[in-house]
């Protein structure tokens, strides 16, 4: 069995998905803290100009592409990778030159994913979401359009609502209505 990779640990963790008012919301968070790492989720890689650390999204077989795209934007590189394997299964099995690893998933949509890492695999006491508003009108930035989907993937976090309430809190949306909203006091307590 191969050893799982170890990641520098994070106390702190900024997580920037693709919802509508995004871009607002990341410097709404960077009035707050400092953050000790920042995960991007999906295409949102591609538009972050900011130094982040991890890229997580259900498609994997698009980090090549959004990559280029990203060095094109003249961003700084992402240094690490993460797709996830859904009921023991990659979504899709796919070649690619841009090595990653995984984490297994209930579903919850990206979101849940790059929680999910940030808790499970940095050690993230304290996790902000930016643009995770988990509703149809928060929207996706890239597309202008309303997030239909967003419904159907509120189950999962539904189920784990009070262990993701003790170290989730969110800028936006139904998140913020089930995790409260990240304060100074907050990103600064214990635990």
């Amino acid at each position: 069995m191969i050893p799982e990779k170890q990641y520098p640990q994070a106390r702190t963790a900024l997580i920037i998905g693709r919802g509508g008012d995004v871009w607002e919301e990341v410097k709404q968070a960077q009035l707050l803290t400092e953050f000790d790492t920042i995960l991007v989720v999906g295409s949102t890689g591609v538009d972050c100009p900011l130094p982040c650390q991890h890229w997580v999204t259900f498609h994997a077989e698009l980090f090549e592409p959004w990559t280029l795209k990203r060095r094109e934007n003249g961003y700084p590189e992402i240094p690490n990778y993460w797709a996830s394997t859904y009921m023991g299964g990659l979504r899709r099995v796919t070649r690619s030159r841009i090595a990653y690893d995984t984490i297994f998933s209930e579903g919850g949509s990206s979101g849940m994913i790059v929680v999910q890492v940030a808790r499970e695999r940095l050690g993230a006491q304290k996790i902000v979401l930016a643009g995770v508003p988990m509703t149809i009108e928060g929207g996706q930035y890239d597309t202008g359009r309303l997030w239909a989907e967003a419904l159907a993937y509120r189950d999962v976090w539904e189920r784990k609502r009070d262990y993701l309430k003790t170290f989730v809190r969110s800028l936006s949306g139904w998140t913020r209505e089930q995790f409260g909203e990240p304060t100074l006091e907050w990103l600064h307590a214990e635990g």
